[in-house]
């Protein structure tokens, strides 16, 4: 089950990148011919972006929230959805969040669609 955001981190996500995951089978043939196939009928997208972290009890906050209640990315997270869609929608975050900068403090995120 997906858990909730820090209320005390702001979600005002910005400069994302998306890209789809591989999501072909190829197979190939003695003869050289290749076929190829879906792997699953829908491709997942992942997604980098990032957050500013303005004060540092918002910094702490945030640890605080990835590691007592993400468990580390362990757990998913439930957030609005990134390409604009009205309802919230369910990632994982596939790598450690990288921060960087003075203040504000510039954290670096990477999700997957679940």
């Amino acid at each position: 089950m997906a858990v909730e955001w820090s209320p005390n981190v702001n979600m005002k996500f910005y400069g994302m990148t998306r890209a789809t995951e591989e999501n072909v089978i190829k197979t190939q043939f003695e003869s050289g011919r290749e076929r190829y196939r879906l792997k699953n009928s829908s491709p997942k997208i992942a997604f980098s972006v990032q957050l500013d972290l303005n004060t540092k009890a918002e910094e702490r906050a945030f640890w605080d929230w990835y590691n007592d209640t993400l468990l580390s990315r362990t757990e998913t997270v439930y957030l609005p959805d990134f390409l604009g869609g009205t309802t919230g929608k369910e990632y994982r975050m596939t790598e450690e969040p990288s921060i960087e900068g003075q203040r504000p403090k510039v954290l670096t995120l990477t999700f997957k669609e679940v």
